[in-house]
Parts: structure tokens; sequence; C-alpha cells
């Protein structure tokens, strides 16, 4: 009982089998830079550290009661916003001491990292649930489903999230190319107003997954008839 009540007081994302890939991956991350002999694998430390993330969200959602089918559906899009990450990462820690990205962008990848991703992997397994849901519905052969206007309103906040997750995509790779062009053109001024931007842009895409986050729950399916 003991142990049972220990775990309780554990959050749930940080439980195995989830809790286990992040400790394992941030210890092979400390492994990288404290040990010397391993000094030729650091170059490679981005790429750990996006697939850790990945790996640990994925599990995470799933464990938080929100991810159910996370693992099938929406991978790619978390995979290809660590992948970003990752590039970007390295981008940045290529730049000399002092330069201006390299002083600010980590608060951008910060908010990225602990407020951005989670609910994005939250998001794309309720969409998941509910487009599931919805196919069930259309299908011709079902008898009990629910009314015109009810499959209206979730097909319109199947939409939304859609959106929501084609739309925070879309500026993390807006904001990987842009980075490039920034480092390229060397112009610190511009640097610095580009990312107080998208400081700004990440609370907006925050505020939006919270909107469709905290829609309705889905309704029950119907109880069975009774023969």
């Amino acid at each position: 009982m003991a142990s049972t009540s220990n775990r309780g007081s554990v959050p749930s994302v940080l439980q195995p089998p989830a809790g286990i890939v992040l400790a394992v991956g941030v210890a092979l991350l400390a492994l990288f830079f404290a040990v010397p002999a391993l000094a030729g694998m650091r170059s490679g430390w981005a790429a750990l550290a996006g697939l850790t993330l990945v790996c640990w969200l994925l599990l995470a959602a799933g464990q938080s009661g929100n991810g159910r089918l996370v693992s099938s559906v929406g991978s790619s899009e978390l995979a290809a916003v660590a992948r970003m990450r990752a590039e970007m990462v390295e981008q940045v820690n290529g730049l000399p001491e002092g330069h201006p990205l390299k002083r600010d962008f980590p608060d951008v990848l910060e908010r990225l990292d602990q407020e951005i991703l989670p609910r994005l992997a939250q998001l794309i397994a309720k969409h998941a649930e509910l487009d599931q849901r919805l196919r069930t519905w259309s299908a011709p052969n079902v008898s009990v489903k629910p009314d015109a206007a009810t499959l209206g309103r979730l097909v319109s906040l199947r939409d939304r999230q859609e959106r929501v997750i084609r739309d925070l995509v879309q500026q993390v790779a807006n904001m990987d190319a842009s980075l490039l062009g920034l480092i390229q053109e060397g112009d610190e001024q511009h640097m610095v107003g580009q990312v107080r931007q998208w400081a700004e842009e990440m609370e907006f895409r925050w505020q939006g997954m919270a909107e469709v986050l905290g829609d309705e729950p889905l309704p029950k399916p119907p109880p069975p008839r009774k023969k």
C-alpha cells in the first residue's frame, strides 16, 4: 500500500514508463558533457534531446488520460516539431558567446518545451479520439448516433482542432527558417525584435490550444439497447 501511495504523489506524466524515458534521456545528455571519453558524441546531443522529448510526450499524454490514441495518430506532427526544435538548438549553439540569439532565444525554446509541446500532445490525442468517434457515427450501418446539431458542433470542433495543430506546426517551421535567415543576415537589431515577436506568437498559440482543449467533453456513446 505504501508503494501505491508514493506513486500517487508523483504526477502521472513522470510515472513509468514516461518518467523512465525522460530520466534516461536526461542522464545520457548529462553523460555526454560530463564524461570526457564521450566528447565525440556531443555533436548529436540535440537529436537525442529531440527524440527524448517526443517519446516522453507521447507516453506522458497517454498516461495523463488524454492520449489514448496519440501513439498511432499525430506522432508525425510531434516528430516534425521536435526535429525543427533540434535544428534551431544546433544553429543557436553554434553562435559565439554574447550573441543576441544565444542570449534571448533559449527563453522561446523553454516556452516551447514546457507549455506548447505538452499541450500539443494533449490536443493531438483529443483530436484523434474525436475524429475516430465521428468516423464511427458516420458509418452507414450505425443505427444510434447523435442528432445533426450535435454532430455539426463536433465536426466544427474537430476542424478547429486541426487548424490549431496545423498552424502551430507551421509556426515552428517558419521560426526554424527565419532563424537561419537571421543568422545569415547578421542584423542584431532585427534579431532582438524577431525573438520578441516569436514570444508573442507563442502566447497566441498557447491561448488557441487552451481554448480548444477547454471545450466540453465528448458525449458518451448510447447504452446498449435491452433485448
